[in-house]
């Protein structure tokens, strides 16, 4: 019987817990998503959005279409829309939910800002279904704008998300970018500037210099050309079409060239406010760019391009032998038995095993500071540093002069051309660390008697 009472309160256990989830929990789920419904300011799906109009009081109507591509501008002009910025504003105001929901006279609208209202914004979804939110020009104690939704007599309380978009000049909403394109269809970029005109071309997979071709470039450095000309933003247009007055000192030409298109930009200082004014081409806009726009790009060519760690490439696998002379620290190691050892052993000094090998890593790792467009004749290259392989044969040699300024002049034998080397990085070379002399023992008579004292 005991058995069986206990049965039976189990069986009540779990049926209240299944009456608790499927009915009180399921109930407040059901509740609290049909209020989220109701309390949704827009109901037609973002994604579903076609058209959108923009109307502040008597200002300019803004037309946005959206494309295959995008979003288009139709009106005040003709353009591209700036992607980001739309769909910003879709996605805010459709997932917004009201506040509150007021039910006022018909007189007393004046009284919430929306008669006047401070304007609309209308949208329209790809079956023709319209909805139209009136934003009024006063706000709550909470800061909140009164909105009403198609004409109906509710009026709501939303964000100021409306306002902002509402109040926001046309051009945000106009594609600002410099570079509209696809970065991945350019084939040849021509950079001209005050040190002259530099170009690369791409072909197989990599970039290139037509005026250096036996040059290996940086290919991220090259790519970051297109990279920064496509994400820099204007602030404003200034012309739909040119010609534009000159206005200040020419910074750069940029110049990119697709297989059926090419673009241009002329690039100047605003002589007042010192921000970069752009002419681009085959838009015919001009627009104005923040004045540390491709700053960078203002003053480099085609030695600014090239591959720094390629004098530094070599085999580190196979090095059983290193000899240093230089000013700092003279040695000379080989590796025996996976350690390595003093090629003539010196019973005062010990070496670093892990710094050793750190030494060869390093090495692989340098880069060069600085490529000389014009390297002096004549120099004296009295530190070197030598890797051999197990048949003494040399794989690698880096050998650099005295530092003057923190720089130093500096080849290897992977190419014999002379670049500048800063001293940071041979400084993290530690050669002095490598091999160093044992400290001094302390003889036994000497410990005995300091005992004795």
């Amino acid at each position: 019987m005991k058995n069986k009472g206990l049965i039976l309160l189990a069986g009540v256990v779990v049926a209240l817990s299944l009456y608790a989830y499927f009915g009180e929990y399921k109930r407040e789920v059901h509740e609290h998503h049909k209020k989220e419904v109701e309390n949704k300011i827009i109901t037609l799906k973002k994604d579903q959005v076609q058209n959108i109009e923009i109307q502040k009081g008597a200002g300019a109507l803004i037309s946005l279409k959206r494309t295959i591509d995008g979003w288009d501008m139709e009106k005040p002009a003709q353009d591209q829309a700036d992607n980001e910025v739309v769909e910003s504003f879709l996605d805010q105001i459709t997932s917004e939910q009201a506040t509150d929901r007021i039910k006022p006279q018909s007189t007393d609208l004046k009284e919430y800002g929306l008669k006047p209202s401070l304007g609309t914004v209308t949208l329209v979804d790809n079956t023709g279904k319209k909805q139209e939110i009136e934003i009024s020009s006063k706000k709550n104690f909470e800061g909140l704008v009164y909105l009403k939704v198609d004409h109906h007599p509710e009026v709501l309380t939303g964000s100021q998300t409306w306002t902002t978009f509402l109040t926001k000049p046309i051009d945000q909403f106009r594609n600002l970018r410099l570079f509209r394109g696809s970065i991945s269809k350019v084939n040849k970029i021509t950079l001209d500037n005050d040190k002259g005109t530099t170009e690369f071309e791409y072909a197989d997979g990599f970039w290139f210099s037509p005026q250096k071709s036996n040059w290996k470039l940086d290919q991220n450095a090259v790519r970051e050309i297109l990279t920064q000309a496509s994400t820099a933003k204007g602030t404003s247009i200034i012309a739909d079409t040119r010609p534009y007055g000159p206005v200040g000192k020419h910074l750069l030409t940029l110049t990119f060239q697709m297989d059926k298109e090419t673009w241009k930009a002329l690039l100047h200082q605003d002589s007042k406010s010192k921000d970069v004014i752009a002419a681009i081409s085959p838009t015919h806009l001009i627009i104005r760019f923040p004045p540390q726009t491709l700053e960078e790009l203002q003053s480099k060519n085609v030695l600014d391009f090239r591959n720094k760690t390629e004098p530094f490439q070599f085999d580190s696998s196979n090095v059983k032998r290193i000899v240093a002379h230089s000013k700092i620290k003279s040695f000379s190691l080989v590796m025996t038995n996976g350690h390595w050892e003093q090629e003539t052993p010196d019973p005062n000094a010990i070496v670093s095993l892990n710094m050793a090998d750190d030494l060869v890593k390093k090495l692989n790792r340098m880069t060069v500071y600085h490529y000389l467009e014009h390297p002096p004749h004549q120099m004296e290259m009295n530190n070197d540093i030598q890797l051999f392989n197990a048949d003494h044969e040399l794989i690698f040699q880096f050998s650099w002069s005295d530092f003057k300024d923190h720089e130093a002049y500096a080849k290897t034998n992977r190419s014999g051309e002379v670049f500048q080397i800063d001293d940071a990085q041979v400084n993290q070379l530690m050669l002095p660390e490598i091999v160093k002399l044992k400290p001094p023992k302390i003889s036994t008579d000497k410990s005995q008697k300091e005992e004795k004292k």
